[in-house]
């Protein structure tokens, strides 16, 4: 066969399999409007804090500094190579609070993690170091590593860190995007950039913290193997549509 053929028969085949990656690209909507978060696993009710979904929009509330509330979207599995974005709008910032959207690697037998990856806004590190009005944010990596006292610890690591300026009752879009070992994680103009290869493929998780009332909507992540679907999910509507749709609801509100 000539070359030229060959090359030919090449370039269509990449094509082809770049092709059936963006088709087969799924996207996952919470928009909220379920108020049961049934993606989300069962809420178990707490004198610490409160979880709760008003008007279409999910709202946690830290009552006292020992609030520590973590979920996971069961419902939309392990991913990688994803992109996720929402849109969060504080209330009330108390001492030593923070939250954060956690990517981790567990090993479901044993309940061991693995690797975790953490995209955080820490709002008493901001006021303490920062100054008022200022978050510490951060993409912080975790391994696990054995102790010869201890056995397994996790040890974990700052790897991108900077700062951002908010305003209470004021939306933000945050975003995250994983393309192998690469991150890049933004809150409107504020990016932060790291490389770090612990969790190949992981669950998403958000945490809280302390005296927080913080307000979430329009969760959407778009990744090759995101399921299609999410409670804000508009059944076969093609990605594309959804998203567009999505965001329109979300500027309508602003």
């Amino acid at each position: 066969m000539p070359i030229k053929n060959i090359r030919l028969i090449l370039v269509m085949l990449g094509a082809v399999i770049a092709y059936g990656r963006i088709c087969t690209a799924g996207t996952w909507v919470d928009d909220f409007s379920d108020i049961t978060l049934r993606d989300w696993g069962h809420i178990e009710k707490s004198n610490d804090w409160s979880a709760t979904v008003n008007n279409e929009r999910f709202n946690f509330k830290g009552k006292n500094g020992d609030a520590n509330f973590t979920i996971r979207n069961w419902e939309l599995g392990e991913i990688q190579d994803f992109s996720l974005g929402m849109k969060f709008m504080f209330r009330h910032i108390g001492n030593e609070s923070y939250w954060k959207i956690i990517y981790l690697a567990q090993n479901m037998k044993t309940g061991e993690y693995e690797g975790i990856v953490e995209f955080v806004i820490d709002f008493d590190l901001g006021h303490r170091i920062l100054g008022p009005d200022i978050a510490f944010v951060s993409i912080d990596a975790t391994v696990p590593e054995e102790h010869p006292q201890l056995g397994i610890i996790l040890r974990g690591e700052s790897i991108a860190n900077g700062r951002f300026a908010y305003e209470k009752e004021v939306w933000y879009t945050l975003k995250i995007k994983a393309d192998g070992d690469r991150y890049t994680f933004s809150i409107d103009d504020v990016i932060l950039e790291a490389v770090d290869n612990s969790v190949p493929i992981g669950w998403i998780n958000l945490g809280f913290y302390s005296r927080l009332s913080i307000w979430l909507d329009d969760f959407i992540v778009t990744g090759p193997n995101v399921p299609n679907g999410g409670p804000g999910g508009l059944g076969v509507v093609m990605p594309a549509e959804k998203l567009a749709t999505t965001w329109g609801k979300l500027k309508a509100r602003n």
